[in-house]
């Protein structure tokens, strides 16, 4: 048994083993890299860096003020980028955002650690990225969700969630932060 599994592991180092010529497997250099160069994939890169947010209303907010941090970064060849809330009275959040090539739309996963997930999918329109959604309230009903990220400036980026509980006829803002990228 142990002969015929030598046999067999052997070959597949052997062809496996790294390219002479670029000291990589023959594997990864076949792999494409879409995300690093596919337009659609970069729509959302004005969202990436490590911001402090603050109410957006508020002309010139005081960290006594701010709402949280936010660390927004790509990863896996920039195919998705991160996002990491930390909420300045507690509570923490996780998304992954990324472009979905079978919808050719946009999608964001959202998990606080109050539960509670939340499925987007969106597109870049208008200067913003404009996701929609839904979830369910604590006692079973349909919200409707849109939440949108408009690109201000290079340093500031304002992000909008609103959400309907009569099918969109009618909507509420639940959330109004303006980021400012920190230095």
């Amino acid at each position: 048994m142990m002969r015929r599994a030598l046999t067999f592991v052997v070959p597949m180092l052997i062809a496996g083993s790294a390219d002479a010529q670029t000291g990589q497997p023959p594997t990864l250099q076949a792999l494409p890299r879409p995300c690093l160069t596919m337009a659609s994939a970069k729509e959302f890169d004005f969202w990436i860096g490590k911001w402090d947010v603050t109410p957006w209303q508020l002309a010139a907010p005081t960290a006594a003020q701010q709402m949280g941090t936010n660390d927004v970064y790509p990863i896996l060849e920039h195919c998705v980028i991160s996002e990491n809330w930390k909420g300045a009275r507690g509570g923490e959040g996780k998304s992954y955002n990324f472009f979905d090539t079978n919808l050719g739309k946009w999608r964001q996963i959202w998990m606080a650690d109050s539960g509670g997930p939340l499925d987007y999918t969106g597109e870049f329109k208008d200067g913003a990225m404009r996701f929609i959604g839904w979830n369910l309230d604590a006692k079973g009903n349909r919200l409707e969700q849109k939440l949108t990220f408009f690109a201000i400036a290079p340093d500031t980026v304002r992000q909008l969630f609103e959400q309907s509980t009569d099918g969109g006829k009618t909507w509420k803002s639940t959330f109004d932060g303006r980021y400012v990228r920190r230095k």
